[in-house]
């Protein structure tokens, strides 16, 4: 079994999509791009939704509903191309690993696989669980049901006490996973490399660059500090000093317009490693 790494990307262009690709590339050789022109093949289920998508967030209408997009057209690529095991990262994040040699490592026993319980910017999921996932997703909006009242009134909660944010795919997920009991496994646990010695750096997946939880990583001028050693980036935990290898870096955000600068950084490490 060949897990692809699969990219998503509808609505707006994004100048870095390509540097975050070839990112992916030098570690995987399945790396898949479904955007705007895939939307003929795998996109039924997203016309759906989009008749029935109503926005109950401070975000954008257009940010919320296309983040539900990905797990719809993710969904109707695996079912069509009978892939049993996917994974997802979103088109800011940067990769550092073999995906298929990560999930039979850490990952193989979980169905789903997210970053802090709720967010795909790094995630594994079965066939099985996204064609659940998007159920949930289309029946609450589609139907009008009990889920979706809940999330109205989430929202309204949340407006009345000043808060940000609201009804968005993170919060379904989130619901999917507890209604149905599934033991996930958590991409940002610190964890000692399989197979090799404790004296090896300990990994762990970005959850995003913005911020230092999980893991108390130190940050310098707002992002996390990364020092790169022969194009691999290492993470600081500002407590005890330890460098944590990062299998992923996420560009969340402000954070975005920093990318370009790591690629460079990558480059410059690697070529210390050659000389």
């Amino acid at each position: 079994m060949t897990i692809p790494c699969v990219f998503i990307h509808t609505g707006r262009t994004w100048e870095w999509l390509g540097l975050t690709m070839a990112q992916a590339r030098k570690f995987n050789e399945q790396v898949v791009l479904l955007d705007d022109d895939a939307l003929p093949e795998y996109g039924h289920d997203v016309a759906r939704f989009h008749t029935a998508y109503e926005n109950y967030s401070t975000n954008p209408a257009w940010f919320e509903e296309h983040a539900f997009w990905r797990w719809l057209i993710l969904n109707e690529y695996c079912q069509k191309n009978n892939i049993d095991v996917v994974f997802h990262l979103d088109s800011d994040t940067m990769m550092f690993a073999d995906v298929n040699a990560e999930y039979k490592a850490k990952f193989r026993r979980f169905p789903v696989s997210l970053v802090v319980g709720n967010c795909g910017a790094t995630c594994y999921f079965t066939r099985e669980h996204l064609a659940g996932l998007t159920e949930l997703l289309l029946k609450t909006y589609i139907d009008k049901n009990d889920d979706f009242m809940w999330l109205k009134n989430l929202y309204t909660r949340m407006q009345a006490q000043g808060l940000d944010g609201g009804a968005c795919d993170m919060v379904l997920l989130d619901l999917y996973l507890k209604r149905n009991q599934i033991d996930f496994g958590e991409m940002t646990d610190i964890r000692v490399p399989f197979g090799l010695a404790r004296e090896k750096p300990r990994e762990a997946y970005d959850h995003t660059m913005s911020e230092p939880v999980p893991g108390g990583y130190r940050l310098s001028e707002g992002i996390k500090e990364i020092e790169f050693k022969h194009g691999l980036p290492y993470a600081t935990i500002d407590k005890t000093g330890e460098q944590i290898l990062m299998r992923s870096l996420h560009f969340q955000g402000t954070s975005e317009l920093r990318l370009a600068e790591f690629v460079r950084r990558i480059e410059e490490s690697t070529l210390k490693r050659e000389e």
